[in-house]
């Protein structure tokens, strides 16, 4: 009787100890997906598109006859039959440019005439997921690679007249990018529009434009609601976290913060990642970046200083492994993003002193001398909330942010501090030397 009541204790014993902890992560995966819910629901109520179908939907449709994305299908899909489907190219490795442009002359045509519409709408819905989105920014990115050959090629003729159209054609093509939200939009519209903007810097110092050139320029640099892009990024991102299935979680790069190297650890990396999924951890993390991520689509509606406030918070680090990883990769897209903008206020007051210049025959000696012809007000510095700088002297001027570092530098674009190791020092600058 006594053996039977030990063994009965025993068998009691082993239940509780697997059912206690299964019932424990069986709860915990229940109240998760309970704040998942509820948080979806919240975001719903605030307008926010949750699902790919919906974001999709809330993108207007284009007909083909005013959509200017097709045209840029087209263009890709000549350069392809011209140039063979995965032909690399830059206007620095090119030995012959003249020979490219010729051969390319109906792509370009073929982009010029997309870029006289200005609408533009991806065809493939978003609903397929956010890597559908992936072949548009190929085409995009290859579209301006073929137009700043052209450029290259026309400020080496001094045709600066057809390089303004090449670059403000570019500048068009960069802006379609926040037609198509995917996960990759900020870094692309980043790089691409930052070298652009640095070939606007090279023909101001060339030649001085028309008016009707740095209008057309001024157009496609002058976005009112500069957040706006950021705003729609985020949103994507947010989807994407919300619909990451339980195999594409252990499968995506971002959930392996736990071992590299040998193929063994590999191995062991994949069974930590899935005991971390199966215990639950991965909804909490979802939970956790969705968060952080909605109060940054929020700041987006107020301003850049509530944005960078909010970018301080989320950069405090925590025992969230997978969204320590999501969350570094949206904190890098915001800081590129707060220095695009920076590069756009910039690049617009350049312009705006040469349209000056045009009329006056001479250089304002502050922006504000700008205001309200050729400007509506002096834009502020993103990242101190001050008016953005100005330096004029008998060689040219400069036009600059101080940058990240919050020091104002004088305009000095890259150095390093003497004595600190490397310290890195940069304002962002535009500087004009005529």
């Amino acid at each position: 009787m006594k053996l039977k009541s030990k063994w009965l204790l025993i068998s009691l014993f082993i239940i509780l100890a697997i059912a206690v902890p299964v019932i424990s992560i069986c709860c915990y995966h229940f109240y998760m997906n309970f704040l998942l819910s509820k948080k979806i629901q919240e975001l719903s109520r605030k307008g926010y598109p949750t699902t790919f179908e919906e974001l999709d939907i809330s993108y207007k449709q284009l007909s083909s006859e005013e959509n200017a994305a097709i045209i840029y299908q087209k263009a890709a899909d000549k350069f392809d039959e011209i140039n063979g489907k995965y032909f690399m190219f830059s206007s620095s490795k090119l030995t012959d440019m003249k020979k490219f442009i010729e051969d390319n002359i109906s792509v370009i045509e073929l982009i010029n005439e997309g870029c006289k519409k200005m609408k533009c709408r991806y065809q493939d819905d978003f609903s397929k997921g956010w890597a559908a989105t992936d072949n548009y920014y190929n085409i995009i990115h290859r579209c301006i690679g073929i137009l700043l050959v052209k450029y290259d090629l026309d400020m080496g003729n001094k045709n600066f007249q057809n390089a303004a159209e090449a670059i403000s054609n570019c500048l068009q093509l960069a802006n379609t990018l926040k037609d198509v939200p995917g996960f990759y939009t900020m870094g692309t519209r980043f790089y691409k529009g930052s070298e652009v903007i640095e070939k606007i810097e090279r023909l101001l110092n060339a030649s001085m434009l028309q008016d009707a050139e740095i209008e057309r320029l001024m157009e496609h640099l002058n976005d009112k609601n500069e957040l706006m892009f950021l705003k729609s990024s985020l949103v994507v991102k947010m989807i994407y976290i919300r619909e990451l299935s339980f195999e594409e979680y252990v499968d995506s790069s971002h959930a392996r913060p736990f071992y590299k190297g040998s193929q063994a650890e590999a191995r062991l990396e994949n069974m930590i990642t899935y005991i971390y999924c199966a215990i639950g951890l991965d909804l909490r993390d979802k939970l956790n970046i969705i968060n952080m991520i909605s109060n940054l689509a929020e700041a987006c509606g107020k301003s850049i200083h509530t944005v960078q406030e909010e970018l301080k918070k989320s950069n405090t680090k925590n025992s969230y492994a997978i969204a320590n990883h999501f969350l570094e990769d949206v904190n890098n897209d915001c800081r590129k993003e707060i220095e695009f903008i920076s590069l756009l206020r910039i690049a617009r007051c350049s312009l705006a002193i040469e349209k000056y210049r045009n009329a006056k025959n001479k250089k304002p000696n502050s922006l504000q001398e700008l205001v309200p012809e050729y400007i509506d007000s002096v834009p502020k510095d993103p990242y101190n909330g001050r008016n953005i700088n100005y330096k004029n002297d008998d060689k040219g001027y400069i036009v600059y942010s101080v940058g990240k570092d919050l020091i104002d530098n004088g305009g000095v674009k890259r150095t390093y501090l003497p004595g600190t190791g490397g310290k890195e020092i940069e304002d962002i600058t535009f500087k004009i030397e005529r």
